[in-house]
């Protein structure tokens, strides 16, 4: 069911980003080492690193790779999501909210 709802979520994404024009952009980031965030979404004023997790408890164990792209790019990037089953947003640190995926 992960891939599947990842899957879901991108394709929102990427139908949003078509609709908002072409400084919106969707991709991806992973490291050498293995690190890896399923979306990063590029708007004219933002990067907003997002990850997709089929729970609905989020915790900061989810958030890791956003945590580490927050610190990689910290003049870019200044907040993080987790788009999960969670019944409200909740924050999980200063600059990373998990929101629930009917929010999108």
């Amino acid at each position: 069911m992960g891939l599947l709802f990842e899957n879901w979520v991108g394709q929102e994404l990427m139908h949003r980003c078509l609709y908002a024009g072409r400084a919106y952009r969707l991709s991806f980031w992973r490291t050498v080492h293995g690190a890896e965030v399923d979306y990063v979404l590029e708007t004219p004023d933002d990067v907003i690193p997002i990850e997709v997790k089929v729970t609905e408890s989020p915790s900061m164990t989810d958030a890791l790779h956003l945590k580490l792209f927050l610190e990689t790019y910290p003049q870019r990037a200044r907040h993080a999501f987790i788009v999960c089953r969670c019944r409200e947003p909740r924050r999980l640190a200063d600059n990373i909210e998990a929101v629930p995926w009917g929010s999108l």
